[in-house]
């Protein structure tokens, strides 16, 4: 077990790594490692543990019994969502997970290539490309996602519902519980009856795969079924929104991948995604909370009920892992970044989401030819703290 060896910390007591619009946070993070391995700093007003380098995220995702994965969720999101993947532990999440994770099985992925990414990458597209500019963060990466998992579920469209409003709201439990009970209310009014009618008739979609599912002798109830939904709404489309458009502004800014990428798509896409979502992952950290006891981990002091906050970008940018870090470089092929989470919280939609990224940038860079920023580079600036992506894309194109 390593133990932390400690310099002059970084003075951070000023920053919010909850709220706060942390437009700096890779330099930010870069010089917390450089100072500690591990940083006390702001969490949500409470005071947190902020591990900073990726031997230190990597054992915090193992190693469960010092650093729960259950616990934040719990506090936060099972009052308004129920128990999820997310919330539980033990055996109902090893449970739980079996029942899922077939439907995002990788060799299934082929199959919602044509029916599902490709349609929906295609009819945003058609709504702007005659003009030759849009705003890509508006008019593609905000959609995409969503209609993606309607489409996949079966939802009706309909004008009365603000599905991505919905979404946003529902995530937004750590900050605004209010809201957020407010938006699963809604939520469960509309796709209620749909799960009542999809188990009484089970179509195609992943709705009625759900009800009809079944390990080890046991199938989802209907407040199972709802949890998952819940949970996969917001979680696969906003993480995928930010993502995405993560990816296209590091493309925009850096010429040299753009046309690396462009120059065999087929190939090169798919290491643009990984290599942008290292560089900037869409989820900087992931919240965890210790157990009610006070330990001793990895020679760290760490009183009983802390905050920590493992730093997906802390750790997606430490030169003990990845040489040259904070270079935007396609031609690394990372593979062992903290990018999707590790262990037995790594995301369910892993394959979902690189293969729907994939589709859309492919199709995009497709349909656009020289594709170009319309303003200069500080357009694409990346915001946020804990979710992070550019607020615009501006473009042109042809």
């Amino acid at each position: 077990m390593s133990v932390v060896e400690r310099s002059q910390p970084l003075d951070v007591s000023n920053v919010d790594f909850g709220i706060d619009d942390l437009v700096d946070l890779p330099d930010l993070v870069a010089r917390m490692r450089a100072a500690e391995p591990a940083s006390w700093v702001k969490f949500i007003g409470e005071r947190a543990l902020h591990l900073n380098t990726y031997e230190l995220v990597s054992a915090g995702f193992r190693e469960e019994g010092s650093i729960p994965g259950h616990i934040f969720y719990q506090e936060t999101q099972q009052p308004v969502m129920g128990p999820t993947v997310q919330s539980l532990f033990g055996e109902p999440h090893r449970l739980a997970r079996a029942l899922q994770a077939p439907f995002f099985r990788q060799r299934l992925m082929p199959g919602y290539v044509e029916p599902i990414f490709a349609p929906v990458a295609n009819e945003l597209i058609d709504e702007f490309v005659a003009r030759g500019q849009a705003d890509l963060v508006q008019e593609f990466t905000k959609q995409y996602p969503m209609r993606v998992i309607m489409r996949l579920l079966e939802l009706p469209r309909s004008s009365d519902v603000d599905w991505a409003q919905l979404a946003w709201d529902m995530i937004q439990a750590a900050y605004d519980l209010d809201q957020a009970v407010r938006a699963i209310a809604e939520f469960d009014l509309h796709v209620g009856p749909i799960i009542e009618e999809r188990r009484r008739h089970p179509g195609t979609d992943l709705i009625s795969a759900l009800v009809t599912a079944e390990v080890e002798g046991q199938r989802m109830s209907d407040d199972d079924v709802f949890s998952f939904v819940r949970l996969m709404f917001p979680a696969g489309s906003d993480t995928t929104l930010l993502g995405l458009g993560n990816i296209l502004g590091a493309l925009l800014t850096h010429p040299d991948a753009m046309a690396r990428t462009l120059s065999d798509p087929a190939t090169e896409s798919r290491w643009a995604i990984e290599e942008g979502l290292r560089w900037q992952p869409s989820v900087a950290h992931l919240p965890r909370r210790t157990g009610p006891d006070d330990i001793e981990w990895r020679g760290l002091s760490i009183p009983g009920g802390t905050a920590v906050l493992l730093s997906v970008m802390g750790a997606n940018r430490d030169p003990a892992m990845f040489a040259d870090p904070d270079r935007f470089d396609i031609s690394r092929r990372p593979q062992a970044t903290m990018t999707f989470g590790l262990a037995a919280h790594h995301c369910l939609g892993i394959h979902f989401a690189r293969a729907e990224m994939d589709l859309a940038l492919r199709t995009l860079l497709d349909r656009l030819p020289n594709l170009r920023l319309a303003d200069g580079p500080e357009s694409a600036q990346v915001h946020g703290a804990l979710l992070r992506g550019p607020e615009r894309l501006s473009v042109t194109f042809g």
